[in-house]
């Protein structure tokens, strides 16, 4: 029976029974501890071993990153970590993470569900580029904090299904470096270079700069000579870094320019699903006869101060961020060039009316300005607390122009300018207390006023006249939002933690800026926060010295759930004959419950050190009131399977050998809540709900180390996996295929 097939509340059970077992091997397992269990995380703002923190927390530690030999996409960097799902639209600039079944925003100005951080501060935000963390924010790494659940209380804005905080190398007080290189399949060069210095007893510099360049790559464009996927991207960044006494303080300074891969997407159209398609029709997966542009592109301008003081009786903290991001993104709207069209007439006997000059230019530059400044420290002996102040504000502007072929009556197209305003403000607060020398109760508190304010309309690019009230929309909303955690955790044994907990968070409202063909559906203008809660327990310790374990079940619901749907056209529906427009609303509420397990092991084996992470999700979630009561949550796979193993063992005095595998599988569950995927009709026009593609996935990297210096051989997806990473009626998308290269990387 393949796992895929195994129910995810079956799956929960087995995992919750072994609860017990755990409780007995952790008594008998005494005050050892491993090393995973001393990896540090700031979840609650203030540096605490994970061991000791009661959250559902995975860390990815620059060791961890280093045997993967570097990070170069989000979703290499969560591969280890349960209940996450990585949403790819196959471009990075508006893919996303979700976590537990949090909701998704493609195609709209949303905000994603996860609360986006680096070094503290909210990178997230704007009506397009958003939704995830930029190549810039995942170079030169000192860990990744995946922080699963609710984390409204100190991390606030849209923590709904957890938060995600990378933190960057700072300067050391030392004089090191590292220079990298690497070359792979399809002309794929990366080049690192990391310098350290400490300018004195209480400066130190750090110069960081990285580029990647691939030419040529998988999907490509035999009309326009182009590969859909080739990249080129430059990161600049620098650090100073003052230390002395109670101060330490640094500022980073950074630039990223660059070209990434596009919006790929394959026509097809099965037989019997379109009657303007009577022979059905379908692009090669991976070269696609498109005449309009498929680009885009990202620059990020960046400056963060971050810095501590230490005043006695408490630590005062702040981090300031001025950002800018710049994000285009261009595609092919009708996804045909005028050849390939006459041949699918002429050849197929397609009848739909067809533009085959039609494109979509997507622009969004979005400016924001973060602040949090927040005091920590204790009461007595059994007393810690925390109070701080956050401010947000980030403003978008760009526009969407849509191009046609000009005729007599209809211009070359129109242009969509759009204006989205946001401001944040937050006060927060943690009180913790030791009830006797073993037992913690913790409570956190977030109250945050927003005002979220959007100015769109459409103009016509031949007259500049409004193209009507549909796209004209001028508004605001001023939402409050009070979020809590309560936490409680037993130290039964000095190597284990017994906690449970129950949180709250919100998703930011937000606009629709277009409302849809008046033939379809209504569309609203704005939709509201969506409110969540989860509450959880879990156990974490070392079931022996070299094995830790964390396992957490948990139930979280959903109120007012933000959800995506279509108003309802599609060219063969003859109430509204036209495309489908994509808009958020609120939908009821939702329910999702599951169970994970984190193992880590660390060992001698074989004469070598072998270190070893797995995984394990099982979940389900449905939707309990609203127009979609009954319906399964869309973007959570039912099971998952992820983990890895790095085992290094001395070759000869001076040569060490290392390989490094990667597993990540995940079977289940639904991509939309509503149907998308067209079946062979008796009316007009049937469709049913897309499910997630089930696929396993295996990275393979093996080489040596000798003198500073190594040598690295790999291959990602080694099995060469393939499966769609999104359908919908008319099109598909593939996952990347197999890619083999090597790394050589020099410390100094």
């Amino acid at each position: 029976m393949r796992i895929g097939r195994i129910g995810a509340a079956r799956a929960a059970r087995s995992l919750a029974l072994s609860l017990p077992a755990l409780l007995m091997a952790a008594s008998q397992a005494g005050a050892q501890t491993s090393e995973i269990s001393e990896v540090v995380v700031s979840a609650r703002k203030t540096e605490e071993k994970l061991r000791d923190v009661p959250i559902a927390a995975t860390v990815v530690d620059a060791q961890i990153i280093a045997d993967q030999g570097g990070a170069r996409t989000l979703q290499e960097l969560l591969a280890n970590t349960p209940a996450v799902y990585f949403l790819n639209t196959s471009s990075p600039t508006n893919s996303e993470v979700t976590m537990r079944g949090s909701g998704t925003g493609r195609a709209t100005t949303a905000e994603t569900a996860v609360g986006l951080y680096r070094n503290g501060a909210y990178v997230g935000g704007g009506s397009f580029g958003g939704r995830s963390f930029a190549r810039l924010d995942l170079f030169d790494l000192e860990r990744v904090e995946v922080l699963r659940g609710t984390q409204g209380a100190l991390y606030g804005r849209n923590a709904v299904g957890g938060a995600i905080n990378v933190i960057t190398q700072q300067p050391k007080f030392e004089r090191s470096g590292q220079v990298l290189a690497q070359y792979a399949s399809k002309d794929y060069r990366q080049g690192d270079l990391i310098l350290n210095a400490n300018l004195s007893e209480h400066v130190a510099v750090r110069l960081s700069a990285s580029f990647i360049d691939q030419s040529k790559a998988f999907f490509f464009n035999p009309t326009q000579g182009q590969y859909y996927d080739e990249q080129k991207t430059g990161t600049e960044r620098f650090q100073i870094r003052y230390a002395k006494d109670r101060f330490d303080g640094n500022l980073l300074v950074e630039h990223y320019q660059a070209n990434l891969p596009a919006i790929i997407f394959q026509v097809v159209i099965p037989v019997g699903t379109n009657a303007a398609y009577p022979r059905g029709y379908a692009q090669d997966p991976y070269a696609f006869p498109h005449n309009g542009p498929m680009a885009a592109k990202q620059q990020v301008n960046a400056v963060q101060a971050t810095w501590s003081y230490d005043l006695g009786f408490a630590q005062l903290s702040s981090s300031t961020l001025r950002r800018v991001r710049r994000t285009l993104s261009t595609f092919d709207q009708d996804a045909l060039d005028p050849a390939e069209l006459a041949r699918i007439r002429a050849e197929l006997g397609v009848t739909a009316v067809i533009d085959p000059n039609g494109a979509n230019v997507t622009r969004d530059t979005t400016k924001s300005w973060f602040q949090d400044l927040h005091l920590s420290g204790e009461l007595g002996e059994r007393a810690n607390w925390l109070f701080g102040a956050e401010y947000l504000k980030f403003r978008s502007k760009g526009d969407i122009t849509q191009t046609r072929t000009p005729t007599a009556t209809l211009s070359q197209g129109t242009v969509a300018p759009l204006r989205l305003d946001v401001r944040s403000i937050s006060a927060y607060g943690l009180l913790g207390y030791d009830l006797t020398e073993t037992l913690n109760i913790t409570g956190e508190a977030r109250y945050t006023t927003d005002k979220r304010s959007v100015d769109i309309n459409r103009f016509d690019l031949r007259t500049g006249l409004s193209a009507g009230s549909r796209f004209a929309a001028v508004g605001s909303v001023s939402p409050a939002n009070f979020n809590y955690t309560l936490s409680a955790g037993w130290k039964f044994d000095p190597a284990w933690l017994l906690y449970a907990k129950v949180g709250t968070a919100f998703r930011a409202a937000s606009f629709n800026t277009d409302l849809g063909d008046p033939r379809g559906l209504p569309i609203p203008f704005a939709y509201d926060d969506e409110q969540a809660i989860t509450y959880e327990a879990g156990i974490k310790g070392n079931i022996i010295p070299p094995l830790f374990v964390a396992l957490t079940t948990y139930f979280a619901k959903t109120r007012d759930a933000q959800v995506q749907r279509n108003n309802g056209c599609a060219v063969g529906v003859p109430a509204c004959p036209v495309p489908a427009t994509l808009f958020l609303t609120n939908s009821g509420d939702k329910e999702v419950r599951g169970v994970e397990l984190e193992v880590s092991y660390r060992t001698d084996f074989l004469g070598g050190r072998m270190r070893a992470n797995l995984g394990l999700t099982a979940q389900e979630g449905e939707f309990v009131s609203g127009p979609d009561a009954g319906k399964k949550v869309n973007n959570l796979p039912a099971t998952g399977i992820k983990g890895s193993v790095n085992y290094r063992r001395p070759i000869t005095e001076r040569v060490t050998g290392f390989i490094n595998v990667r597993y990540d599988g995940e079977w289940g569950g639904n991509q939309e809540i509503g149907p998308t995927i067209p079946v062979p009709f008796t009316t007009p026009l049937q469709l049913r709900i897309a499910e997630l593609a089930d696929r396993q996935l295996v990275d393979l990297r093996l080489g040596v180390t000798f003198g500073g210096t190594e040598l690295a051989f790999y291959s990602d997806n080694v099995t060469d996996e393939t499966y769609l990473i999104f359908k919908s009626a008319t099109t598909d998308r593939r996952n990347t295929p197999r890619r083999v290269g090597v790394q050589v990387t020099r410390s100094f």
